[in-house]
């Protein structure tokens, strides 16, 4: 289970490393953030919708009823439905039929869309209908109902609770991954498993030293994690090289500031570390990581920095 643990945080370590070198990772990031935003300021006006039924006015229909879903009862005029054509460039797109609705002590008969309507029409017929109210264009009927439910509300508060998870998992990505870039990209373990883990670890057969961190501005910038080096010192300073290509790059240390000790989680398990804040050979305040294969070889490295510089 620890040791589960610990590839666990190692590899969310590695995921937040490469996460911030891939500007495609970024990239996509920053547009689902974008368009999970996006999704809930549309999805909060479709939960705020008013979908409440209200009952038809009994006397004249008012304009501040349109957009709202009413529910009128009465007896459908067949023989006084109009017809109304709206036209596209010239060409008839489409046949709008309305027919009128006469509610009891109403002043006026209300205009119905002939779609959804029930399948009996005849001027004795009462139905109750429930539609939305709308306003209508040239040569329709000032206001209308056309039959419709109200839509149900869940599937959009589902939404808006996938895009609130969203913004929230990406909120706290970007905060996770800012707290594991400026420990080095190096997970530290809970110190309540540090001394089990010690008294269950065989000690590694070959010695090593693993950098975590920047090179500086000498090289761009680049930051590496879980690189094998080599550690020389003279009593000026201490270098940092690869084991392999050791002319590719160099980190200097010139005086050692701070040290801290910490064991953290890498490929090769759970590794005593320190942080180190320490000036480069141009005077420069810098931070990096060195995890050792145990606590002796980074001992035997601390040991030696305490003198550089002096």
């Amino acid at each position: 289970m620890v040791s589960l643990f610990i590839r666990s945080l190692n590899k969310l370590s590695v995921m937040s490393y490469l996460s911030g070198r891939s500007r495609l990772v970024k990239t996509i990031v920053m547009g689902v953030f974008v368009a999970a935003f996006a999704a809930l300021f549309t999805l909060r006006g479709a939960i705020d919708a008013d979908t409440t039924i209200y009952p038809l006015p009994p006397m004249n229909l008012r304009s501040t009823m349109v957009d709202r879903y009413v529910r009128a009862s009465g007896t459908l005029l067949a023989n006084g439905a109009i017809e109304v054509k709206t036209q596209l460039l010239g060409v008839i797109d489409r046949v709008m039929r309305f027919i009128p609705l006469m509610a009891p002590a109403a002043a006026e008969p209300l205009m119905v869309l002939d779609d959804n309507l029930p399948s009996a029409r005849a001027g004795s017929n009462t139905v109750t209908l429930v539609g939305k109210i709308l306003k209508g264009e040239t040569r329709q009927p000032d206001l209308y109902l056309s039959i419709m439910s109200p839509p149900s509300k869940d599937p959009y508060r589902v939404a808006g609770a996938v895009s609130v998870a969203v913004i929230g998992g990406i909120v706290i990505a970007i905060l996770l991954n800012w707290l594991v870039r400026n420990a080095d990209y190096a997970i530290t373990i809970p110190q309540i498993l540090v001394d089990w883990i010690a008294k269950a670890k065989q000690p590694a057969q070959t010695p090593f030293l693993l950098w975590f961190g920047s090179l500086g501005a000498a090289y761009g910038g680049v930051v590496l994690r879980e690189i094998s080096v080599s550690f020389k010192a003279i009593p000026a300073e201490a270098k940092i090289v690869p084991v392999y290509q050791r002319d590719l790059w160099s980190v200097i240390i010139h005086r050692t500031r701070t040290v801290r000790l910490m064991t953290i989680a890498t490929s090769q398990g759970a590794l005593p570390a320190a942080q180190l804040e320490f000036e480069d050979e141009r005077g420069i305040t810098r931070k990096g990581l060195v995890a050792a294969s145990d606590r002796s070889v980074l001992d035997a490295m601390l040991a030696v920095l305490r003198y550089v510089g002096q």
